[in-house]
Order: structure tokens, then C-alpha cells, then sequence
């Protein structure tokens, strides 16, 4: 329908790292961008960060989870990533995939962690 067409590209992110590939215990940078014309809210609700190893399948969610924030038209967010597990342990080297859902919205971008 032409309203859920204008609802796409009221509403639209890109997902992006400032590299490509990082070394071990590298800080990753992933920008969330709002290239769509409306403002997106994201919450703890119905967003989500995953980064997954794609040779394991194994998930982490960055911490701290971004907190309830609004994403302005044209504006990015910026969620930091120390490349640890959930035990504060560092991560295989390999390849990732970061994936960001917003409500209906999802994004996402992949790089790699060098081998030590």
C-alpha cells in the first residue's frame, strides 16, 4: 500500500562501524543513523543490539544497552562495544555481524576482529 511505502521512508536506519576491522580489545564504534524523515525512538522495549560471531553463531548484546533515547531525522547514535563476552571475557577473532532492530526498522553492518 502507498501508506506503509510512506511509512518506509519516513522511517529508515543504517547501521555502520567507523572500521572495518579492528584489532583485539579494540573499542568498535557502531553508528545507528536515522536517514528517514521522522524522528525513531528507541527503548528497551521493542529495540535491540545483537553482534554475532558468524563462524560460532554465538550473540552478545553490547553493555550497557542503550538506554530509552529518541534518534532526530538526519542524527546517529553511537554504541560502544569493548569487544568483551558477557563475562568480560575477550572475543574470538573473526567475522561479525552487528544487527540493530528499532520497532519494524532493522539494520545492520559486519567486520572483523583480527586474529591475535
Amino acid at each position: 500500500s502507498t501508506q506503509s511505502q510512506g511509512y518506509a521512508l519516513a522511517n529508515h536506519i543504517i547501521v555502520i562501524t567507523d572500521k572495518q576491522t579492528y584489532e583485539p580489545g579494540e573499542i568498535v564504534n557502531i553508528t545507528i543513523k536515522n536517514v528517514g524523515t521522522q524522528p525513531i525512538h528507541f527503548s528497551g522495549i521493542d529495540s535491540d543490539i545483537k553482534i554475532t560471531n558468524q563462524e560460532t553463531g554465538k550473540s552478545i548484546v553490547p553493555s550497557p544497552m542503550l538506554l530509552t533515547s529518541l534518534i532526530p531525522s538526519g542524527a546517529s547514535k553511537i554504541v560502544v562495544w569493548n569487544q568483551q563476552d558477557y563475562i568480560g571475557q575477550q572475543v574470538d577473532s573473526g567475522n561479525y555481524t552487528a544487527m540493530v532492530s528499532i520497532g519494524q526498522l532493522a539494520g545492520n553492518t559486519t567486520f572483523a576482529i583480527s586474529p591475535k
